[in-house]
C-alpha cells in the first residue's frame, strides 16, 4: 500500500515566462513588473550556478494544494488567474516590439502525488494563441511511503 508521505504538500501553478538577457527591457516594454526575474550572470536561488540567460516571469501558484482534490482544477486557476492579469494582444505586440523574435512560454507547473491530466478550456487556448506563446509543463512527483514506511519505487 502507498500513502502520501508525511509533512509533502502539493503546490501548483501558471507562469508567463520570457527568456532574455534583460529582463528590465521585458518590464518596460509589456509595463508590468515582474513577479519574478534574473539577468543572465546572476546566481540564482538554487545557488548551482550562474544563470546562462535572464528570465522576466509573471507567476500565480496554489500552495498546498489539499490531498483528495481536484489537481488539475488547481493548475487551472492558476492559469486563468495568471492569463487574466494580461491584455493578450496588447502583451504579444509590445514585447514584438522589443524583439520580434521573442515569445513567451506558458509553463504548468507544480508537485503532485501523481502526475496530473490537465485540461485546458477553449477560451484559455485562445487567450495562450492570441499571446503568441508557446506551453510547457514541469510537474515533479511528491515522495509516497509505501506501507512497511520505506520509499515506494
Amino acid at each position: 500500500m502507498t500513502r502520501v508521505a508525511a509533512g509533502v504538500r502539493q503546490d501548483a501553478g501558471a507562469r508567463i515566462h520570457v527568456r532574455i538577457p534583460n529582463p528590465e527591457a521585458v518590464a518596460a516594454a509589456v509595463g508590468i513588473s515582474p513577479d519574478d526575474s534574473w539577468g543572465a550572470g546572476d546566481v540564482l536561488r538554487s545557488g548551482a550556478r550562474p544563470a546562462t540567460v535572464g528570465a522576466w516571469r509573471l507567476v500565480e501558484d496554489e500552495l498546498g494544494v489539499p490531498e483528495g482534490s481536484d489537481y488539475a482544477a488547481a493548475v487551472e486557476r492558476c492559469l486563468r488567474r495568471l492569463l487574466a492579469r494580461v491584455n493578450p494582444d496588447e502583451f504579444r505586440k509590445r514585447l514584438s516590439r522589443l524583439d520580434p523574435q521573442l515569445r513567451p512560454t506558458v509553463v504548468l507547473t507544480g508537485f503532485a502525488h501523481e502526475f496530473p491530466n490537465v485540461f485546458i478550456p477553449a477560451d484559455l487556448v485562445a487567450k495562450i494563441a492570441e499571446l503568441g506563446a508557446d506551453i510547457e509543463e514541469d510537474f515533479y512527483l511528491l515522495p509516497t511511503d509505501s506501507a512497511d514506511g520505506k520509499e515506494a519505487s
